[in-house]
C-alpha cells in the first residue's frame, strides 16, 4: 500500500502521523513537487480551492482519492468530481466515523436538531465560516433523517454565521464562528422519544481521523468502488452555496 498525501498544513501534519501510526507507506506531495509515478491512492487535504484540480487526474484515472472536506466550494466543480471516472472515492466527513456519534440512540422521529461549533481559528483566507464548519452538521443531519434538506435560511458576518435549514418534519439551526475564544462542537438531537447530545471536540480512542483512513484503506485493499461520500460531498456543496446566497431569506432547494 502507497499512498500520496497533498497538503502539509495544520490537518496535513495530524493526517501524517496518523499514517505513520497505522504504518501506511506514503509519501508527501508539496507544491511544485512531481507526484510519484504509481500509488494506490491519493489523499487531498489542501486549500478547498485546489481540491478539483488535483483529484480529476486521479478520478480519470480511477485511482482511490479520499478529500478533506468541503468536496469543494463549487457546485460547478464538485459535479464535475461526481461525473468523472467510476473509482472509489471518500469525503472527510469525520463526525460519521466518531463512536460516539455512531452510538445515537434510536429516539424515534426526530423533531429539531441543534449545531453549535466555535474555534479561535484559524481564519482561512480563500474560504468562509460556512464552508468550514457546515459540512458538519449537513453530513450528520442526512445520515440520521436519511434526506436532504428543503430550504435554507442563513446569513454570515465575518467569522460568525448562523443558518437553519428544514426538513421535510425537522428544523435544523447551526451557529458556527471562527472568533470566538472557546472551543466547542455539539450536535444536540431532539426525538419524539427523548432527546441526545454528541461532543465532537471530546476527545476519542482511537482517532475519529483514524477510523476513517482506516476505512479508506480498507475499502482500497478491498477494491471498492463506493462513490457514496462523493455524492453526499456534492449535495452538500450545494447546500452550502445555497446558504451563502440567502443573505437572511429563506432558500427552496432542490438536489
Amino acid at each position: 500500500m502507497h499512498l500520496a498525501l497533498y497538503g502539509h498544513g495544520r490537518w496535513g501534519k495530524n493526517i501524517e502521523k496518523t499514517l505513520i501510526d497505522m504504518q501506511v507507506r506514503f509519501t508527501i506531495v508539496g507544491r511544485g513537487d512531481s507526484p510519484p509515478e504509481k500509488v494506490d491512492g491519493v489523499i487531498i487535504a489542501t486549500p478547498v480551492e485546489t481540491h478539483a484540480e488535483l483529484a480529476l487526474p486521479y478520478l480519470k484515472n480511477d485511482i482511490p482519492v479520499f478529500i478533506e472536506k468541503p468536496l469543494t466550494a463549487s457546485r460547478i466543480e464538485s459535479e464535475t468530481l461526481l461525473a468523472t471516472g467510476s473509482g472509489l472515492v471518500h469525503v472527510g466527513h469525520i463526525h460519521l466515523h466518531n463512536e460516539a456519534f455512531k452510538a445515537y440512540p434510536d429516539l424515534g422521529e426526530i423533531k429539531s436538531i441543534a449545531f453549535i461549533a466555535l474555534n479561535p481559528g484559524p481564519i482561512r483566507e480563500n474560504s468562509t465560516v460556512f464552508w468550514e464548519w457546515l459540512p458538519h452538521p449537513l453530513s450528520m443531519a442526512i445520515t440520521l433523517l436519511k434526506e436532504n434538506p428543503t430550504a435554507v435560511n442563513a446569513w454570515y458576518i465575518g467569522g460568525v454565521g448562523v443558518a437553519s435549514f428544514t426538513f421535510k418534519k425537522a428544523l435544523m439551526v447551526c451557529h458556527v464562528s471562527w472568533e470566538s475564544k472557546e472551543k466547542m462542537t455539539k450536535f444536540a438531537v431532539v426525538g419524539e422519544k427523548g432527546a441526545w447530545a454528541y461532543d465532537g471536540a471530546k476527545e476519542q480512542t482511537p482517532s475519529p481521523l483514524k477510523l476513517e483512513l482506516q476505512a479508506f484503506v480498507e475499502a482500497i485493499r478491498n477494491q471498492s468502488r463506493d462513490r457514496s461520500q462523493l455524492a453526499l460531498g456534492v449535495t452538500i456543496t450545494k447546500i452550502i452555496a445555497a446558504a451563502h446566497q440567502s443573505h437572511g431569506k429563506e432558500i427552496m432547494l432542490s438536489m
